[in-house]
C-alpha cells in the first residue's frame, strides 16, 4: 500500500442548504512492520459548484520517478453512466492530456505505442461526448475525475 494515492469526492449539505462539493486525495507514505498505515498525507479540495456531482473513487500507484497509474476507478449513483464506462488506463491518458502531455509523450511515460494512446483519447471524446481535449479536461474536472 505504500505510494498509493486514494482520491474521492463527496458533498456536505451546509445549514442554509447549499451543498459543498470536495475532492480528498490520500497518500500513504508509511506502513509500520506489520504493513499497517503509519503515515498517510491528505488533501481537501473545494470543488466548483456545479450541482451534484456523481460520487467517484480511485485508486493510483505512485513510481518513484512521480509516474501515477490508476489501478482502480468508479463512478456510484451517477445519473449519467458515461462517467463509469471510463476505464482506468483512459484516466491516466486524461490525466496527462490535462498537463499538456503530446500522444508521443503519454506513449512514453506509460511505455505504449502512440497509436494506443490516440486510440483511448478518440474512445475519450466519443464516451464523454466531447468535441476536442479542452472539453474532455473541463468536464472531468467538473465531476471529480482528475
Amino acid at each position: 500500500m505504500k505510494d498509493i494515492q486514494f482520491q474521492y469526492n463527496y458533498r456536505f449539505k451546509r445549514k442554509n442548504g447549499e451543498y459543498l462539493n470536495l475532492l480528498e486525495q490520500v497518500y500513504v507514505l508509511e506502513l509500520d512492520q506489520f504493513g499497517v498505515l503509519s503515515l498517510v498525507l491528505g488533501n481537501v479540495i473545494i470543488l466548483a459548484d456545479r450541482g451534484v456531482l456523481p460520487m467517484r473513487a480511485s485508486c493510483k500507484r505512485i513510481s518513484d520517478s512521480g509516474f501515477c497509474e490508476t489501478f482502480y476507478s468508479e463512478t456510484f449513483n451517477s445519473s449519467s453512466s458515461c462517467f463509469n464506462r471510463v476505464t482506468a488506463r483512459e484516466l491516466d491518458i486524461l490525466r496527462n492530456l490535462a498537463t499538456g502531455m503530446t500522444s508521443r509523450e503519454i506513449a512514453e511515460e506509460l511505455y505504449i505505442s502512440k497509436h494506443t494512446v490516440d486510440t483511448h483519447r478518440r474512445n475519450l471524446l466519443r464516451k464523454l461526448e466531447c468535441k476536442s481535449v479542452v472539453d474532455l479536461v473541463q468536464i472531468a474536472f467538473a465531476n471529480g475525475m482528475l
